[in-house]
């Protein structure tokens, strides 16, 4: 597969039929703390650290991470893309 910049990548892609995650929102949830206005579908606790955490992980790797709405506005798509050695 080729990658944004035309360089041969691996890509992950992880999609969910929750409540789906609001254009205002989407910038932010990499961050530390951040939490989305929605509730997690099972009333589990959120630290707000998780995507932060996953995000540091691919960035030492080279790699990009990005969410994008499902077209239905139910549920998200979390992509990661790392880069493939030569």
């Amino acid at each position: 597969m080729r990658g944004f910049n035309g360089n041969r990548v691996v890509r992950f892609s992880v999609t969910d039929f929750g409540p789906g995650i609001k254009e205002e929102d989407m910038d932010r949830i990499f961050t530390p703390y951040a939490r989305s206005e929605n509730n997690p579908t099972a009333g589990e606790a959120s630290s707000g650290l998780g995507l932060s955490i996953v995000k540091e992980i691919v960035h030492w790797h080279h790699g990009k991470i990005w969410v994008e709405s499902n077209q239905d506005k139910s549920g998200s798509t979390f992509n990661i893309e790392f880069p493939l050695s030569k």
